[in-house]
């Protein structure tokens, strides 16, 4: 399951949710008749969905007023992973967490993180320290996830 919101408040008096997603296909993600899962695998339908403020407000099947939604409130959205739109030449962060990390060939490390302040950031777990490495075209050589590898060019004095 991947994280792709959390519910951050209730809106209006007719049952919808606030969802704060960084989600660039929330329309997709949203869509109405698809399932979202809550931590607890709870399954939830969408029945409505609209973008307003910066958010994403669904309506959730079954639930026609406030006071049926008030417990999700805090809950984080997830969906199945094999759900995800394929990108092409691209990659969700959570698939470059757990990779190893090769420089020439020789295993330097794990990605323990990944973060996405301005532009993506790599923790990767040496075995000394952790080092941070924008994911950029400069340092990445290859992403290879079938063989849970990242092939990468280091800089002198990374």
């Amino acid at each position: 399951m991947v994280e792709i919101g959390k519910i951050v408040n209730t809106f209006g008096i007719r049952g919808e949710l606030k969802v704060l997603t960084e989600s660039e296909f929330v329309a997709d993600r949203f869509k109405v008749g698809r399932f979202v899962y809550l931590e607890n695998k709870q399954k939830l339908e969408i029945s409505g969905f609209r973008e307003h403020n910066g958010f994403v407000m669904i309506k959730v099947d079954h639930y026609e007023n406030i006071n049926d939604v008030e417990k999700y409130k805090g809950e984080t959205l997830y969906m199945p992973a094999d759900q995800l739109p394929k990108l092409d030449n691209d990659y969700y962060l959570f698939q470059l967490v757990n990779l190893d990390v090769y420089h020439q060939n020789e295993k330097i490390g794990t990605v323990i993180d990944a973060i996405k302040p301005a532009q993506t950031l790599l923790s990767i777990q040496l075995e000394d320290r952790v080092m941070m490495l924008p994911f950029v075209d400069a340092f990445i050589e290859r992403v290879d996830l079938e063989n849970n590898a990242l092939h990468i060019n280091l800089i002198e004095g990374l």
